[in-house]
């Protein structure tokens, strides 16, 4: 899900995620509760080689997948 961190009711995202930047953070919800989040913070570094970046998106969110899972 997208969020705009600009708009006022999105703005705590910026505290609850610690972020400093745009960023990907995977959130764990469970029963409507939030149970863990990860930023993906290398984004920015990868985002000019595409390959590269959806390798890092794919590799973390499965990883995340089976922690989370697990």
């Amino acid at each position: 899900k997208t969020v705009n961190v600009d708009e006022p009711a999105n703005g705590h995202f910026v505290k609850d995620f610690k972020l400093t930047t745009r960023s990907v953070v995977l959130v764990d919800i469970r029963g409507g509760e939030q149970q863990g989040w990860t930023n993906l913070e290398r984004v920015w570094d990868l985002v000019d080689t595409k390959a590269e970046f959806i390798d890092y998106i794919t590799e973390n969110t499965n990883a995340y997948l089976v922690e989370s899972d697990g």
